[in-house]
């Protein structure tokens, strides 16, 4: 009974950064854990947090997220944090040496998507992304509608086919 219990994962997503998903193409995805202070655990929790103007470099080997701001919460004492430290990423070294050979080329950098608790552990998912340009989200934005009108015609077609 209690096996059964453990391989059962929780997953609660906290944050998404929308942004991403319309600025970038995204290419692979990798969770990483993340170094927090207990104060920071509360605010995430609380869901005081911003993801959207933030990124990820590769220093020494090493994964540190920038820009991610963190709000004080109002369950935290006087011991808050910075609102907007750098923090380090949790991955391991061959993620990381894929990552580093993957951004190294120009053009490409890494983004957060999303911040989510995973089995009581607050994980965040980056992703090596390339920058769109204006011409590219018309592109994409056209196609959108062009699918969504052929659906609406298509849902027109069997109601008539129906009646």
């Amino acid at each position: 009974m209690l096996n059964t219990m453990k391989n059962i994962s929780s997953i609660k997503i906290i944050s998404k950064n929308k942004k991403a998903y319309q600025n970038y193409i995204l290419y692979e995805k990798t969770e990483c854990g993340i170094v927090l202070l207990g104060s920071e655990v509360k605010s995430i929790k609380v869901d005081n947090i911003d993801i959207s103007n933030s990124y990820v470099i590769v220093k020494n080997k090493e994964l540190f997220l920038i820009g991610l701001k963190i709000l004080n919460s109002n369950y935290s004492t006087c011991f808050n944090h910075n609102v907007s430290r750098i923090r380090k990423l949790l991955a391991h070294k061959r993620e990381i040496n894929k990552i580093f050979i993957a951004i190294s080329q120009k053009g490409y950098s890494l983004i957060p998507l999303q911040i989510l608790i995973k089995n009581g552990l607050i994980k965040i998912v980056i992703s090596i992304a390339k920058g769109q340009q204006k011409i590219d989200k018309r592109r994409i934005i056209k196609e959108k509608e062009i699918k969504k009108k052929l659906s609406i015609l298509e849902r027109k077609n069997l109601n008539k086919n129906i009646d």
